[in-house]
């Protein structure tokens, strides 16, 4: 087994854009980073959505 770390990424964004249903927005928003190895923090309201994920380089990408 080899001992090389893994490269991890941390991405950051934000979007002011309206969102009628911030609730089933984000519960579609959850399980797409689920889906695709995320973890992080979102915040996600009627104004728009701020950000913090992070996961491996391949993910990420």
């Amino acid at each position: 087994m080899e001992n090389t770390p893994k490269e991890y990424l941390v991405l950051l964004y934000y979007c002011f854009t309206p969102i009628e249903n911030p609730e089933e927005f984000r519960e579609e928003h959850h399980l797409w980073c689920l889906a695709n190895r995320l973890n992080g923090r979102i915040i996600i309201a009627s104004e728009g959505l701020n950000g913090t994920v992070s996961g491996s380089r391949q993910d990420c990408e």
